[in-house]
């Protein structure tokens, strides 16, 4: 029993049989196992364990996880690949565009013709790349951008000065086209005041989507350039 120390007022040990503590000397208050040894409490394990065995999902939680993540993957892809393909044929008009531009910009500086001509390939080597004058032929192959010096229209290694190689707008389905009325089928010279050495036309760019999703960048006889989409006189060609 416990007493008090009637000199110092001190408690003293407890002097009866059980001296073991209120709860365990190693682990928490509590355990779910029966200890060895008395304390009151076990001295290893909690009454809330985590075993390992209990842990992630179980097959129905993941099987429903999957069909959720299947759902919202099937609403999204659409609307994913249309932003996708808004945004190639937004920068092909662009690159298409800015050429314009520079060829323009270019006759100005230099006081003479510079011309744009479409090409089959405008990787190759400069002593062998050369205009396409197929008229049946579009211009999704790409385009060359030079100084006509000898005013022939065609590239002439050796006397024309090469300024830019664009490679067009590839993949099988897409198309660059100038309109089937349009003198600029093969080439278009921007003169050294800046304006069309012929009449003014402009080319449709088409995808896989057909004429909804296309555009058109127009050239007026003055030089300037523009993208434009939707209802149009005349109308888009994507054939």
């Amino acid at each position: 029993m416990v007493h008090f120390d009637q000199q110092s007022g001190r408690q003293a040990r407890d002097s009866g049989k059980y001296t073991w503590p209120f709860i365990g000397l190693m682990v928490p208050f509590v355990g779910h196992n029966r200890p060895h040894k008395l304390p009151f409490v076990g001295k290893k394990l909690p009454l809330v364990h985590i075993s390992r065995f209990d842990l992630g999902f179980t097959l129905i939680e993941l099987v429903i996880t999957l069909l959720v993540l299947g759902v919202l993957a099937s609403l999204a892809a659409p609307a994913l690949r249309d932003v996708v393909l808004n945004n190639r044929m937004a920068t092909e008009a662009n690159d298409m565009l800015s050429t314009f531009m520079f060829a323009r910009s270019e006759a100005i500086k230099r006081s003479g013709n510079v011309v744009i001509c479409k090409t089959l390939d405008p990787t190759l080597p400069l002593a062998t790349v050369a205009c396409n004058t197929t008229s049946g032929d579009p211009w999704t192959t790409g385009w060359l951008v030079f100084s006509d010096l000898n005013t022939n229209s065609v590239y002439d290694d050796g006397t024309d000065e090469m300024l830019r190689r664009d490679d067009g707008f590839p993949g099988t389905n897409n198309k660059v086209k100038p309109l089937s009325t349009s003198s600029m089928k093969n080439a278009v010279t921007f003169t050294r005041l800046g304006i069309l050495g012929n009449p003014g036309s402009s080319f449709d760019l088409c995808d896989t989507r057909g004429v909804n999703s296309a555009r058109r960048v127009t050239l007026t006889t003055t030089g300037r350039a523009q993208i434009e989409r939707g209802s149009l006189t005349p109308a888009i060609d994507c054939s």
